[in-house]
């Protein structure tokens, strides 16, 4: 009896740890296609470069972006009526964001609160440039 308890316990014991999964990946707050809403440029070098520049999305121009599983990413961009697709890979670590498509870029940083998503960096002309994105 002594033995088959012991038997029945390391079986048990052994099952815990074999039955053991792969913890799942973190959620990522990327997916999903985002429309440009606005550019803002800030605490530039000369204050006359700061400002905000709003984007509406009509039947002639609208620019969208799709993040997709498995780093994929897609740019749809409607300028004057004329569609363009450009496609690439992404890699997110420690809330910045790396884009590659012809080329890859610098990683940039990037926030989601509810629906909108914001790129923040910083251009040649020393402004911080806060890039927001609406989820559709």
């Amino acid at each position: 009896m002594k033995r088959n308890l012991i038997g029945l316990l390391l079986m048990t014991l052994a099952s815990q740890f074999l039955s053991c999964s792969k913890d799942p990946d973190p959620i990522n707050p990327l997916l999903g296609t985002w429309q440009y809403s606005q550019e803002i440029y800030s605490d530039c070098a000369d204050p006359v470069d700061n400002g905000t520049y709003d984007f509406t999305c009509n039947d002639t121009d609208c620019f969208k972006v799709t993040f997709q599983d498995q780093g994929k990413i897609s740019y749809q961009s409607l300028v004057s009526g004329v569609n363009n697709t450009t496609s690439g890979t992404y890699k997110i670590e420690n809330s910045q964001v790396t884009i590659c498509t012809t080329g890859c870029d610098n990683p940039v940083g990037f926030t989601v609160t509810g629906n909108t998503l914001s790129f923040i960096r910083q251009d040649n002309a020393g402004c911080t440039v806060t890039t927001v994105l609406i989820k559709i």
